[in-house]
């Protein structure tokens, strides 16, 4: 049993076989998108002829829609610097750690001190109601 190797497309016969979607259905504006994959890709030779299935329907579909051709395999570039490693993401994760801890240990100290304390003392409880005096006329 003979095993059928894929095809991956060139930018140039991704463009090809776009273009020629977008006149048949200028021409022919009827057809389905099965229809069109099948007819646009007579420009190619027929070993370069890919079968057709949803995620070719919809890349034609969506080729169609906007016009502009893109590559169906786009990578997405990590610089090196940008990339890390668990080390180095155990090593942000411990320094995070430590900064917390710092933070709450001076956070702590600071709600400590007295006049701090008297300050949301006066701020969260109310004072008692004051009499109001009135003047004699």
């Amino acid at each position: 049993m003979k095993s059928k190797q894929r095809v991956f497309w060139t930018e140039q016969e991704r463009e090809a076989v776009a273009a020629a979607g977008r006149d048949l259905r200028s021409k022919h504006p009827r057809l389905t998108i099965d229809q069109l994959l099948g007819k646009a890709q007579l420009v190619l030779p027929k070993s370069r002829r890919r079968p057709i299935n949803a995620n070719l329907n919809a890349w034609l579909s969506k080729e169609l829609k906007t016009g502009a051709v893109k590559p169906a395999r786009a990578r997405r570039h990590i610089p090196a610097q940008v990339a890390t490693t668990s080390a180095q993401r155990s090593k942000a994760s411990s320094v995070s750690r430590a900064l917390i801890d710092a933070g709450v240990a001076l956070l702590t100290r600071i709600l400590s001190h007295p006049s701090v304390q008297r300050g949301l003392r006066s701020a969260l409880i109310p004072a008692p109601a004051r009499k109001i005096r009135r003047t004699k006329k």
